[in-house]
């Protein structure tokens, strides 16, 4: 039946399309309009809407695209009674570059998967069986660049379920991956379904999900068994939730190697994919300044300031740690009635987690106050560390407002004050201020006194928290000099394999840097040889600065990819193709191809017809179709227990045995026949017991249609099932 009709691609691809690019699902009577009306201007003011009765969405992440499958079930809108039969039409925008890769259409309680075709033989049939009132699905790429989706017949008083699979491209940063969610497809209808359900596979690598709705985010905490017998993760929202302004954003971990990168590999035949995402720390490869020295010297009056001990460490440690570099030497002296206190004699290598409670033990001992005898000891002990780079003096204290008094307590110290070294003053005084007038000049706090320090040395900053707007954590992180930041610029990615040749690349990531938004790159690509593959980054700056980096990944370090990874090359491909399409050979070859690799394209469409007219039944279909059974207690296919089931798939009958570890005892030997929706159909008693084997016989009635069914059975360590498949 079908064939390819080259003669009508001109005529029906070069007409001028005025329609806007929005998203419609209508319903109407294919009698009234004709086939090509729906893409006229205006097509959809006088046409009816139709309605979402259900949506589920699964999400499952594979790395530059997530795979998003739509299953839901439309209907008329409950106010149009006009005609008997009516027909579907949905017409949607899809994001840049995604992928559309498969589509089912249910017929009563069958799913037939829809073949995919050259687009004009899929027109002709389509026209043929909807005159005959048959059950049709045609799913095409629009001349502009947009998509329909046609079923037809829908009765007027009934629905039609089903399900379209796309490849959308995510979005990565440094740590997580974001995925949309296809809102848009929704916003096409008045009337949207209650809720909208969504799920997501659990895969240890890409963490537990969280769902963001404009500014609020929430982790999946739901679960439940898929019809394949995977765990899924599980979230419902209102569908007006769902269908409105807010943007709705799934979010996963990103499963970057140590070397963040992330890189997998498929081979299907003679081919061999791949797809490699790194997210380089740019900043992190600036080199290395000299490692800091630094020494704090630190005052604590409880009554001279707001903050507590407690937050004091904790704002103290938390800009310390942000700062300075894990490991890099530092030490910290405070006064104590037995004298001064050191964090420790030697230089101490900073560790970010044990700071805060060293601090805290060193403040709690800091049971005196003098102020004059810290900075003498601190730089007794400076001077006995030659590499010292910094001294920070952190004080709450007025102790030296009156200046006479000042200048003789400098005068103690100023023997042993390294006037080389850098001194940095952080006056966090904020309650109990003192102030004099002094020989015509005011003076508040320590200000006289640390007059005379700065004058001492040769470098000097001072930063007073009661002088400043801001709080104590800004202020003490304005004392530290500014991290080292790249400019503005360009970055450049090559991919290469030790053993062999990587080739026709495509890249879904932006050749420009930026503080904001440095961009994490990603590549699809083809391959021959062996890995390990290699990934060669440069970065040129707008002021001239030039880094690279090389990584390598090991055959061991790549993840074994799926067939998706084909398609997620292949996709992009097929769009450079028909861009390029000069001759019937150029576009007989993109017609085989697309159709071999089942990826949609301008030349090709989605047709599913019923069964009666050649549609295949698809019993795989039903191992994933969407539904889900609630799981509270069960389990699959534990290695602590044994199914054996034979025949199966199964016709007339099936026996289930089950051989169980000793301590999962049988508490209920009744066993249950589930469907895909979770209800039981069939009972099967008390089981015999044969070699140690619990053995259950299943007649299978002529009731039960043909499809993937439980067979769930309780033992003391919850509800365990597995499959089997009825066809008859």
């Amino acid at each position: 039946m079908f064939k390819f009709c080259f003669f009508l691609f001109f005529s029906l691809f070069c007409f001028v399309n005025t329609a806007v690019s929005q998203n419609y699902l209508r319903v109407r009577s294919p009698q009234t309009w004709m086939i090509s009306s729906s893409q006229e201007d205006g097509w959809e003011e006088y046409t009816e809407h139709g309605q979402f009765d259900e949506i589920t969405i699964t999400a499952e992440p594979k790395g530059v695209f997530t795979e998003v499958s739509i299953y839901t079930t439309i209907s008329a809108n409950p106010g149009f009674t006009y005609y008997n039969n009516i027909e579907i039409i949905w017409q949607f925008e899809l994001p840049e570059k995604t992928i559309v890769h498969d589509a089912w259409l249910w017929v009563g309680e069958t799913i037939v998967k829809a073949d995919l075709i050259d687009y004009w033989t899929a027109l002709e049939t389509y026209t043929e069986f909807v005159s005959f009132n048959t059950d049709p699905l045609f799913f095409y790429k629009m001349p502009d660049n947009r998509y329909e989706l046609r079923v037809f017949p829908l009765p007027v008083d009934g629905s039609r379920r089903l399900k379209i699979s796309f490849l959308v491209p995510a979005q990565w940063d440094a740590s997580t991956v974001e995925q949309q969610l296809l809102q848009p497809l929704f916003r096409s209808t008045d009337y949207m379904a209650d809720e909208v359900t969504i799920s997501v596979p659990m895969q240890d690598m890409w963490g537990t999900p969280s769902l963001q709705i404009g500014e609020n985010t929430t982790l999946f905490s739901e679960t439940a068994l898929g019809g394949a017998g995977d765990s899924l993760h599980l979230m419902k929202i209102a569908g007006n939730v769902f269908a409105g302004n807010d943007p709705i954003k799934l979010s996963f971990d990103a499963p970057y190697d140590e070397n963040n990168t992330f890189v997998s590999v498929y081979s299907d035949s003679s081919e061999h994919f791949y797809q490699a995402i790194y997210a380089p720390d740019w900043q992190g490869l600036l080199p290395d300044p000299n490692p800091a020295k630094t020494l704090f010297l630190i005052e604590y009056d409880a009554s001279k300031t707001s903050l507590t001990e407690a937050a004091f460490v904790e704002y103290f440690s938390d800009v310390v740690t942000q700062y300075l570099a894990e490991n890099e030497p530092m030490n910290i002296a405070m006064n104590t009635s037995g004298g001064v206190q050191f964090l420790s004699a030697d230089w101490w290598p900073l560790q970010d987690a044990a700071l805060p409670a060293l601090l805290a033990n060193l403040l709690a001992q800091s049971d005196t106050n003098n102020l004059s005898h810290l900075l003498e000891q601190g730089y007794a002990w400076a001077a006995n560390h030659t590499d010292i780079t910094d001294i920070y003096l952190l004080a709450a204290s007025d102790v030296y407002v009156y200046p006479p008094f000042a200048d003789a307590m400098f005068a103690q110290i100023a023997p042993s004050i390294l006037p080389n070294v850098p001194l940095t003053i952080f006056d966090y005084q904020n309650e109990e201020l003192s102030q004099i007038y002094y020989q015509g000049t005011p003076y508040t706090g320590n200000a006289y006194f640390y007059q005379l320090l700065t004058n001492s040395v040769d470098t000097c900053s001072q930063h007073t928290l009661y002088s400043s707007a801001t709080d104590f954590t800004h202020l003490l992180s304005q004392t530290f000099p500014p991290t080292p930041a790249l400019e503005d610029g360009f970055v450049n990615y090559q991919v290469s394999m030790e053993a062999g040749l990587t080739f026709l690349p495509y890249n879904f990531y932006q050749n420009t840097y930026s503080a904001d938004d440095p961009g994490v790159f990603m590549q699809t690509g083809r391959y021959v040889g062996n890995l390990p593959l290699q990934i060669n980054a440069a970065y040129f700056g707008n002021d001239g600065t030039f880094l690279t980096s090389h990584q390598v990944i090991e055959e061991s370090d790549a993840h074994q990819g799926d067939s998706l990874l084909m398609k997620a090359w292949y996709g992009p491909h097929f769009k450079y193709k028909e861009s390029q399409i000069a001759t019937d050979a150029d576009r007989t070859w993109l017609i085989e191809t697309s159709i071999e690799k089942r990826i949609l394209t301008g030349l090709t469409a989605f047709l599913a017809l019923e069964p009666d007219f050649g549609g295949e039944p698809c019993i795989v279909c039903n191992l994933n179709n969407g539904n889900t059974i609630n799981t509270d207690d069960t389990k699959v296919d534990s290695t602590q227990l044994v199914w054996e089931l034979s025949p199966n798939p199964a016709s007339d009958y099936t026996t289930i045995r089950l051989t169980v570890d000793s301590d999962s005892d049988i508490t209920d030997g009744h066993m249950e026949i589930i469907d895909l929706t979770g209800k039981t159909v069939f009972r099967l008693e008390a089981p015999a017991y044969q070699n140690n084997q619990l053995v259950w016989q299943w007649n299978i009635g002529r009731e039960i249609p043909n499809g993937v069914y439980w067979a769930k059975v309780r033992t003391s360590k919850g509800a365990w099932v597995t499959q089997i498949v009825v066809a008859k």
